[in-house]
């Protein structure tokens, strides 16, 4: 599995990721992390015996920190 840092890097450098204008669409980053970091997995449903919404949270703390270091200097990740 990957890291956050390598699914956002990934992600943010897509171009099925940008709208028309060039921007980041951070809606489809966020589905792609999450999708590469496996979070659905760990919160199927709340009567799941895989549930954490300490790992939702903590991926979210996480994404927003990278996604706000981006938009202040945007650069083209590297996962490293």
């Amino acid at each position: 599995m990957m890291t956050l840092e390598q699914a956002f890097a990934k992600a943010v450098n897509s171009k099925a990721n940008r709208l028309d204008d060039g921007t980041v669409d951070w809606n489809y980053v966020d589905s792609d992390c999450a999708m590469d970091m496996e979070l659905a997995s760990s919160y199927q449903s709340k009567e799941s015996d895989n549930f954490s919404m300490i790992d939702c949270e903590d991926f979210y703390d996480r994404f927003d920190a990278l996604a706000n270091q981006y938009e202040k200097a945007p650069f083209e990740a590297t996962g490293v």
